[in-house]
């Protein structure tokens, strides 16, 4: 059977012939007017003229004196006049959101032709409702009565007296923003239909045609009451007869009473029973995942080309991206109905990057600064690297590198020659022109097809800032700075970028709405899921359902029969319907199988083949890496035999103990971890900075005799300690970045506990007067034969000191630490809970012996735990079952024979670099990427 539109067409033709011209065919939106033209042209066997097509919206603007005006003058407009009234200080940010509920409201009370008076009137005040109302029903006069009962108890809360302020305000707002619009010429579209549908004067001698309408508001059916009585009005009504004639069908809500009202004109031949009788295979497909949905799609387009008589219908608009790119490349023509959001597009992103950049700009004297991460966010950005691919990587290499958390202008210089971009501003009202200029220079750059689409985004960008930019100049009222900057973000955000196609060739992409009036030989439906079809959400309002439904306003259920009616008029005219629905919980809604769906199995009417999709997940075998050693592998060992600065420290050590292929990739691959910016102390950087403090305090004193007196003169020299924090802070933290660091947020309070640790060690040395320093931050090295080979083993030594005859090899530590072990053999097994710290501090000591074989001193390693400093008892030496180690020489021959046998295994070219069994160890390997562990 034909599709309905082409039999009214054809109908039409046939009726009118060459005086088709005197028709106006009215649509519910503009997609059936195209199709309407093509349909004609295939009847048509001499030139006519063509009659005229519009939407019931530009009907309704022809009838009309207003002029549609955009979302954002009409939200500015309704603030200015709600916050006079109500008296507040509310933003007009804040404000945005509430007034696009506040409008919609106005939009429906106008288009259900409601007398708002009675609507917004306060009658929790009234004792009695009779005679206010006597043009409704005692149905809505009782839901309204029902509702306002609840405002009757003489201890409101105060949500409910927050809510009658507002309302009370509501009635002389609706009536001043009306009057302010009608003044200006323009209006939203409930007001201009209202004024439409109110209008004594309608055109003579022209006739209507409307075809394809279902829910009417009072408006629509108003108009169509009136010429329908002057004889200018012909009706078409798309339905089926099997939720028509059965009540139980609440698709049919609506059009029962329109084919009461506005009987339709009948095309002779034209049976309206597709649904029952047509051959329809339907397939209900369960799919454990949205975004799975679209990945059906190549298999199910397999055998279908460029086709027009297919089409994708999202019940939700936002899988838009995820089905373009999963329709596969056979289908060579494609047509899109739906807008693209903005905010979805790189362009947004980049916008959104630069208002950051600017809203947290600081000046200082010293200039200009931005915050690392904004300056990143744009740096790393494809259009900042489309202006500047070289520039961008260096820039970023050196932030990340030298960790620098407030990036100067001046390093920034060379970003600002094609557009002024890492500037500050002097004034919000300036930004509409600085983004102007910035996206100028993208323009300039964008070549070729391959930027087609960055073309469309920019020009519906530019247009967006332009209206910013004059609602900022004409505004009436002051916007703080942060207002101005969400304001841009929200007109931003309603922009939709419409797509480019052929619409009556290829594969058609569009939105369930868009359906209307259009058949299709084949549907994939998708997100069939209860939820989304219907929508289950309610619309903000101002207004609460018992009063939108005692007044006839539209409600939830009101929505719902328009969903059913969109779905079975989509299956009406389609011989092969595909519905997908995902079954998986997703956010916080657990998705299913609409209620549609649910009929359709159930009614005797049709056989629904249902199918599940189960998408296995095979997770990849765990293989163990295992790398044998070759020539380049020895080669890179050798630097630790050579002459040179290169050594095998305790960290590579113990790593080489934990699993020898993080050592391969440490130590041999040499691969490190990327360089990023930190801007929290992670406790390794908190050691080092307590490390080169101490240092910076005790570098001046070496072979000088420390006294309790100058110990106590040092910690009561606050200076002092802060200049040693802040300087250990400018070489470790800023790796003495040339640009001006500052120590700022949560680092201030760091810098405050390493002054604290400072006093607890100098509090802790001061009971170990009177000693000398030897050396600080003191670098060891010697060497031990191997096979052969001569293998360097080193350390840099927190502190080196001495007392009487001992010398004491110190180490400052600021987590907790265990300083006992049971053998010195368990500090070189695999497998066990091995203490790291113990084998570092006798390696420094069998590095200090080796170094000194001469000096015939006991040597002690002491290690310094700040937090258990302040134990009294605590004397920072290393115990080894039950008993303190007072000097390395008593343990060094044990201690040397396991250094030796790791050395030997670590140097053993048959031994392959393997990975640990000990996956604890795994953790917090920075390697676990390449293992997937």
């Amino acid at each position: 059977m034909e599709p309905f539109l082409k039999q009214i067409t054809g109908h039409l033709y046939r009726r009118y012939g060459k005086e088709l011209s005197s028709l106006t065919i009215v649509f519910p939106n503009r997609r059936p007017a195209i199709f309407f033209r093509k349909y004609l042209s295939e009847f048509i066997t001499a030139p006519v003229w063509m009659p005229r097509t519009l939407t019931i919206n530009e009907l309704m603007e022809d009838l009309s004196s207003l002029i549609p005006a955009d979302e954002v003058t009409l939200i500015t407009t309704l603030y200015e006049i709600y916050k006079k009234e109500k008296k507040t200080g509310e933003t007009l940010d804040n404000f945005y959101y509430w007034g696009e509920v506040m409008l919609s409201d106005f939009d429906d009370i106008d288009k259900y032709l409601v007398n708002a008076s009675d609507l917004f009137k306060n009658l929790s005040m009234l004792k009695s409702f009779e005679g206010i109302f006597d043009y409704l029903t005692p149905e809505q006069i009782e839901a309204i009565r029902t509702y306002w009962n609840h405002f009757n108890s003489e201890h409101r809360s105060r949500h409910k007296e927050e809510f009658i302020e507002v309302w009370n305000i509501m009635s002389v707002v609706y009536n001043k923003y009306r009057k302010q619009l009608k003044e200006q010429g323009i209006g939203y579209p409930g007001m201009i239909f209202r004024e439409a549908a109110e209008n004594t004067e309608l055109p003579n001698g022209r006739r209507y045609v409307f075809a394809g309408f279902n829910a009417l508001n009072k408006c629509e059916h108003k108009l169509f009451s009136r010429l329908k009585k002057n004889g200018q009005a012909i009706f078409f009504w798309d339905y089926d007869e099997l939720y028509i004639k059965d009540k139980a069908y609440e698709s049919g809500l609506f059009l029962r009473g329109n084919i009461r009202d506005f009987p339709p004109e009948t095309i002779p031949g034209y049976e309206f029973n597709r649904l029952t009788h047509t051959e329809k295979h339907i397939e209900c497909i369960a799919v454990p995942s949205v975004t799975g949905q679209a990945a059906l799609l190549p298999v199910l387009l397999k055998d279908i080309e460029t086709s027009s008589d297919t089409a994708i219908v999202l019940a939700d608009e936002s899988l838009l991206t995820a089905v373009l790119s999963a329709i596969p490349d056979t289908i060579s023509e494609l047509n899109i109905t739906m807008g693209y959001p903005l905010h979805l597009t790189p362009i947004y992103s980049f916008i959104d990057a630069l208002t950051d950049l600017q809203r947290n700009a600081r000046k200082t004297n010293s200039g200009i600064w931005f915050w690392h991460k904004q300056v990143l966010k744009l740096i790393n950005h494809q259009y900042l690297r489309l202006l500047y691919p070289e520039k961008t990587q260096q820039i970023n290499a050196a932030i990340n590198r030298d960790n620098i958390i407030y990036v100067n202008q001046s390093m920034l210089g060379d970003l600002n020659k094609e557009a002024p971009l890492f500037i500050s501003l002097n004034d919000t009202k300036e930004l509409p022109s600085y983004l102007l200029l910035i996206l100028q220079a993208i323009a300039r750059h964008i070549q070729g097809d391959r930027h087609s689409e960055t073309a469309e985004y920019l020009f519906h960008t530019v247009k967006g800032l332009n209206r910013y930019k004059d609602i900022i100049e004409k505004s009436r009222f002051n916007l703080s700075t942060e207002s101005q900057y969400r304001l841009l973000m929200k007109i931003l955000k309603t922009i939709r970028i419409p797509f480019s196609g052929e619409p009556l060739k290829g594969l058609q992409v569009i939105g369930l709405m868009e359906t209307r009036l259009l058949d299709f030989n084949r549907i994939i439906l998708l997100s069939a899921n209860e939820g989304t079809l219907p929508k289950t959400s309610v619309t903000p309002s101002y207004i609460p359902y018992n009063l939108r439904s005692g007044f006839g306003l539209p409600t939830i259920e009101h929505q719902d029969a328009i969903f059913a009616y969109y779905f079975y008029r989509l299956l009406q005219g389609a011989k092969h319907c595909t519905l997908i629905y995902g079954t998986a919980t997703e956010a916080t809604q657990r998705l299913g199988m609409s209620r549609y769906l649910y009929q359709l199995k159930y009614d005797e009417y049709f056989t629904l083949h249902e199918k599940q999709v189960v998408f296995t997940i095979n997770t990849a075998q765990k293989r163990s890496i295992s790398i044998n050693r070759d020539t380049t592998t020895e080669e890179k060992l050798a630097v630790y035999c050579n002459a040179g600065n290169e050594y095998l420290s305790a960290s590579a050590l113990n790593t080489f103990l934990n699993c020898k292929l993080r050592f391969y990739f440490r130590y041999i691959s040499q691969m490190n971890e990327p360089d990023q910016v930190t801007e929290d102390i992670d406790p390794a950087t908190l050691g080092n900075l307590l490390h080169h403090a101490m240092y910076n305090i005790y570098r001046e004193a070496g072979n000088k005799t420390i006294t309790a007196g100058w110990i106590n003169k040092t910690a009561g020299n606050t200076t002092l300690l802060y200049e040693a924090v802040d300087q250990a802070f400018h070489e470790i933290f800023f790796n003495n970045t040339k640009n001006e660091q500052t120590i700022a947020g949560r680092n201030i309070i760091i810098r405050e506990v390493l002054i604290k640790y400072l006093k607890i060690i100098l509090t802790k040395d001061e009971q170990y007067t009177p000693f000398t320093i030897l050396s600080t931050e003191e670098k060891l090295i010697a060497t031990i034969p191997i096979n052969n080979k001569k293998i360097k083993i080193g350390g840099r030594i927190d502190r080196i000191d001495k007392k009487e005859n001992i010398i004491r090899i110190v180490d400052y530590k600021t987590g907790e630490v265990k300083n006992k072990i049971k053998t010195i053999e368990s500090l070189f097994e695999r497998g066990t809970k091995r203490n790291t710290i113990v084998l570092q501090m006798l390696l420094y000591g069998w590095l200090y012996n080796e170094q000194f074989k001469t000096s015939g001193n006991p040597v002690i390693p002491v290690i310094y735990p700040v937090r258990q400093l302040i134990e009294e008892s605590f004397n920072g030496k290393l115990i080894l079952d039950k008993q303190e180690i007072n000097n390395f020489s008593d343990i060094a021959g044990i201690y040397t024979q396991c250094l030796t046998e790791l050395l030997t295994e670590l140097f053993d070219s048959t031994q392959p670099y393997t990975q640990t069994d000990d996956l604890t160890e795994c953790a917090n390997c920075a390697y676990t990427r390449i293992c997937r562990r």
